[in-house]
């Protein structure tokens, strides 16, 4: 191996260990920037969305969960639009629109809480996210049988 081939070995290595250094920052900075990250990199995906949402749920950034889980729904109804992932997609949708669900009862909102949901049970029927926030919403609300 001539000098000149050690050099460009020496720098590919070099050049990988910096990445792989880069990447574990963003590992080692937890569920925000690497979902961050993720969404820079692959922002037309829904589910990047969705998790950010959740772990600003999480949180108690409640707007911020918001925006995330209808950027979510956005990306995969556009998804399902375009005949990709359907039911994957449509399980994003209906997860999304139910924890939107739980944000919007933990403000009151109650009502707007339970019409997201019974459309999300339309949509997706027996959804068991949709279904549990509903009945977690009618014990909340005293409606016992309709639980």
């Amino acid at each position: 191996m001539t000098g000149k081939q050690k050099m460009i070995q020496i720098a590919v290595i070099m050049l990988l260990s910096v990445i792989a250094m880069t990447r574990n920052e963003i590992w080692r900075g937890g569920d925000k920037t690497l979902w961050e990250d993720v969404v820079h990199k692959s922002p037309l995906k829904p589910r990047p969305y969705m998790a950010l949402g959740v772990y600003h749920n999480s949180i108690g950034n409640y707007d911020r969960a918001l925006r995330d889980y209808s950027v979510a729904i956005e990306s995969a109804s556009k998804k399902i639009g375009q005949g990709e992932d359907l039911a994957g997609s449509l399980d994003i949708m209906s997860a999304a629109q139910s924890n939107i669900s739980v944000v919007l009862m933990h403000s009151g909102r109650y009502k707007e809480a339970e019409d997201i949901l019974k459309a999300t049970l339309r949509l997706n029927p027996g959804f068991p996210g949709a279904s549990v926030n509903l009945g977690n919403l009618y014990i909340a609300l005293k409606r016992y049988p309709e639980a």
